[in-house]
């Protein structure tokens, strides 16, 4: 008989003969194991080397062993990375009051929070030693304000960097290769998996609020105050994410705070939207569409994560 214990991290299993691969949660990412014995199965384990003997076509087999000897075997699991916090938005056609009205925005994931400078940091570091360019890029004024200080290169790497260290298929192709360095035009993979930049149309459509939308000025209310970090009330600085208002669909921040990059260019720009924290209260409007130099990397600029549907 076979007794299994358990526990959240580490599963402890009592085997007579043979444990196979299948007993790794398959949740996991990585998985560590490590063989032990004991003499009556509850005290006094010991690690046991597994030996050529005991492996059989990927299995670990113990009938070659004692069998008055009780067997375990440690599985210390190594979770999946905590996905990014995102919000499914439903497609839609974007109204008259936009410049692009009529276009028609398919569903799509997009981040709840613009992304921050312990976010940008942690990947950053992952990033630099697996062959990306982002040595010392991006500045945040706390851990959870928004990152800055990033070009449109800077981001779109850096999404391929986040995928490729989740897992996830990359986004972003230079001549059929992961995006990793330089300031090349990527492709962008529609069908990937990972994260990537919104359109300047998914981007409207969840500042507008999507399908629940109040036709708002500003993303979540017609009060700026309410909802933005601007001009008028930031003291001239990035504060953390999320502390004013969500919007209709429970994003913050669509307006001010940092701007935020687009996929999109705009005769041979790239789009940017949202205003920030030095920006007027049109700069923070939902239908205010800027743009500038894709190379740009000035402080109150960032972005925010976009992903396919599952």
């Amino acid at each position: 008989m076979t007794t299994r214990a358990l526990l959240p991290t580490v599963a402890t299993i009592l085997v007579p003969l043979t444990l196979t691969t299948a007993d790794v949660p398959a949740q996991t990412s990585t998985a560590k194991l490590t063989l032990e014995q004991s003499i009556n199965g509850l005290s006094n384990w010991q690690r046991v080397p597994l030996t050529a003997e005991m492996l059989n076509n990927g299995d670990i087999d113990l009938s070659a062993v004692s069998s008055n000897t009780f067997y375990r075997m440690k599985i210390a699991v190594s979770p999946t990375p905590a996905a990014a916090n995102m919000i499914t938005v439903q497609s839609g056609t974007l109204p008259q009051s936009s410049e692009r009205a009529g276009t028609t925005v398919a569903t799509f994931r997009l981040g709840k929070y613009e992304v921050t400078w312990q976010e940008w940091q942690e990947v950053r570091s992952w990033a630099v030693i697996n062959g990306y360019d982002l040595t010392g890029v991006g500045t945040g004024s706390s851990a959870q304000s928004p990152v800055a200080e990033v070009s449109w290169y800077d981001v779109v790497k850096w999404c391929n960097a986040r995928s490729e260290k989740e897992g996830l298929s990359p986004a972003y192709q230079v001549s059929g290769s992961t995006y990793r360095t330089g300031q090349s035009v990527p492709t962008l993979i529609t069908a990937a998996s990972g994260y990537r930049l919104p359109t300047d149309a998914e981007w409207e459509w969840a500042a507008r609020g999507g399908i629940s939308s109040m036709g708002y000025t500003y993303s979540g209310s017609n009060d700026l105050n309410a909802v933005a970090w601007w001009d008028s009330n930031s003291g001239g600085v990035t504060k953390a994410v999320g502390t004013k208002l969500a919007n209709e669909l429970g994003f913050h921040d669509m307006s001010g705070n940092v701007a935020e990059w687009c996929e999109d260019l705009r005769h041979g720009y790239r789009r940017v939207r949202g205003g920030g924290y030095a920006a007027g209260d049109y700069g923070c409007a939902v239908a205010t569409i800027t743009s500038t130099f894709a190379d740009d990397r000035f402080d109150g600029l960032g972005f925010r994560l976009a992903r396919n549907a599952p």
